[in-house]
């Protein structure tokens, strides 16, 4: 166990610890208290100091569990995954499990982080976040074929979100296609996909989600659109990181055996009632150019239907935003 994660357990309880007390019940000197406890504050930890009284946590930290997700996980059926494994920080989660799926052995398995230092977004965009405030959680899966492309993978991955986020009480989220999550016109969470091998062969594919659970405002500050997280939408009822981050792997578990039987011909009535577009205007942003025109719906291949200047088009890639009255 590491000194952040000794820190933070003690700090916990609420009261102050002196530097001499924290050392004698972490075995550890002073300096390297001192060393962790400012390097947890340059992470967005606040820890307050009070002269000869110590060092105190503003409010408790939930820092995330193996042992806990895992049975979570099981308690609601069988466990799929063969490793849960939780970073204090990591660079990034997909980065991590694409270079674990270079290994075709490896087997389905999930990844987490209290905090990315280079989380990444589409398009090369970062992901931002705080230590031990969101969700930041990878999922490496195997398929034998994926027949019915990327495209509809993301949406399904969405659906997946959205049934957990149901489950523990976030009602009225909504899906923007390709891969965001939005609650009431404001963005709750992202999807990111990347695949290792050919859609039409034996391939891994690593599933990102980032998810806002109690996100620092001197963070979110930064973020250059409307956002929201769950502590906002439920208040004292948010429910623990690690409750969510355990019924979001079992449902996206779950939505992707799905996939993998049925298709994504199964999810495409499900995705209309998330649907954040449909009968909206829209841009869609391509690599060359940016159409226009009015989103219609989905197509039974997860494809984009917008109807351009009268004629209905279908997009397969692209980013799709509001086009505002």
């Amino acid at each position: 166990m590491s000194n952040y994660r000794k820190i933070i357990q003690l700090l916990n309880d609420g009261e102050y610890h002196s530097g001499t007390t924290i050392g004698e019940s972490l075995n550890i000197g002073r300096s390297a208290i001192w060393k962790s406890i400012e390097q947890l504050r340059e992470l967005g930890v606040n820890i307050e100091s009070a002269g000869r009284k110590g060092y105190h946590l503003h409010q408790p930290i939930e820092l995330l569990d193996e042992a806990l997700i895992n049975k979570t996980i099981q308690d609601r059926g069988n466990n799929p995954y063969k490793q849960v494994e939780i970073f204090e920080t990591i660079e990034s989660t997909n980065t991590y499990l694409m270079q674990v799926a270079r290994d075709h052995t490896c087997g389905n398995r999930t990844c987490m982080a209290e905090l990315q230092t280079g989380g990444k977004g589409r398009n090369g965009r970062k992901w931002l976040g705080s230590f031990a405030t969101n969700i930041a959680l990878s999922v490496l899966w195997r398929f034998e074929t994926l027949a019915g492309g990327l495209s509809g993978l993301s949406l399904v991955t969405g659906i997946a979100v959205c049934r957990a986020c149901s489950l523990l009480g976030i009602t009225n989220t909504k899906l923007k296609w390709p891969n965001d999550i939005y609650w009431n016109l404001r963005k709750l969470g992202g999807i990111l996909i990347e695949i290792q091998g050919e859609p039409w062969g034996p391939c891994n594919v690593v599933i990102g989600i980032g998810l806002n659970i109690d996100l620092n405002k001197e963070v979110g500050a930064d973020i250059e659109q409307p956002w929201v997280d769950c502590s906002e939408i439920l208040g004292n009822n948010c429910p623990s990181r690690n409750e969510l981050a355990a019924i979001l792997l079992f449902e996206l578990a779950k939505a992707l055996n799905q996939f993998q039987q049925l298709g994504f011909e199964s999810f495409v009535d499900e995705w209309q009632q998330f649907d954040i577009l449909q009968g909206q205007p829209v841009f869609i942003h391509m690599p060359d150019k940016i159409e226009e025109g009015i989103a219609v719906g989905i197509n039974s291949e997860g494809a984009l239907i917008v109807n351009v200047n009268g004629k209905e088009r279908p997009f397969y890639s692209g980013d799709a935003s509001l086009r505002l009255r």
